[in-house]
């Protein structure tokens, strides 16, 4: 999994033990999650929200699904400027200008300031990790 980028205000979030354990059960699972992939077992879930969908399922950790979010809202979709704000740097294996949206994002917290990870799942057949694009304070749309 590669290094996160962590926005500057991360670590002065509202209560950070809760949101950081999240964020330590979230990354586990996308673990585990890119180790099901990398066994290349044809009965592997094909994305991440159907692993998340069928915990029972695959063996490895899982977080609620109901945190997790596989793209954005149309408004923030619909939006250039809010839509880039989901760009962040990437490996060149994941995008060849280095830049990957991303749309998929995890609610690491509920309250207060909002943490996210976005992330792009990089988990075809041929590619098994997953990179965290961006974890800190809830981007900007329409309710922030």
């Amino acid at each position: 999994m590669a290094v996160p980028l962590l926005e500057e205000g991360t670590a002065t979030l509202a209560a950070p033990s809760p949101w950081l354990r999240r964020a330590l059960t979230v990354l586990v699972a996308l673990y585990d999650h890119a180790g099901l992939k990398s066994a290349a077992d044809e009965q592997a879930p094909v994305n991440l929200h159907t692993y998340l969908d069928r915990p029972e399922r695959w063996p490895g950790r899982c977080y609620p699904r109901t945190i997790h979010a596989p793209t954005e809202s149309r408004t923030v979709l619909d939006n250039p400027t809010w839509r880039t704000g989901r760009l962040f740097p990437a490996p060149g294996e994941v995008d060849a200008q280095k830049v990957a949206l991303t749309l998929e994002h995890v609610r690491i917290g509920d309250r207060g300031a909002h943490p996210r990870l976005h992330l792009p799942d990089d988990t075809a057949p041929t590619r098994t990790k997953i990179y965290v694009g961006y974890l800190g304070k809830h981007l900007t749309n329409s309710k922030t």
